[in-house]
């Protein structure tokens, strides 16, 4: 998985509905997602690059919470969340020790 799609997605909506909004400043909008498009790329193929000397058994990120499993499976790691998505202010120790 492309590490910059799930951006890209946003960014053609936010064009899309401001060239609703704004036709007559559609062209502008439809420019400037592709520049932000071209960019993302740019950054998410710089990060492949910066990672591609972390072996692959290696690979696993261990966070505070589950909020990383994007960059996981954009970027080939295994994302470790000590208690998944929530508000919780602490992890048990139970948890951490997994």
């Amino acid at each position: 998985m492309d590490g910059s799609r799930g951006a890209a997605a946003y960014i053609d909506v936010i064009a899309e509905t401001l060239a609703e909004h704004l036709p007559d400043q559609a062209e502008a909008f439809y420019t400037r997602a592709e520049e932000a498009r071209k960019a993302l790329n740019n950054l998410s193929l710089a990060v492949k690059e910066r990672l591609e000397g972390i072996p692959q058994t290696n690979r696993t990120l261990v966070t505070s919470e589950a909020g990383f499993g994007y960059f996981a499976r954009a970027y080939e790691f295994e994302a470790q969340g000590v208690w998944g998505l929530t508000m919780k202010p602490r992890a048990a120790p139970k948890q951490w020790l997994k």
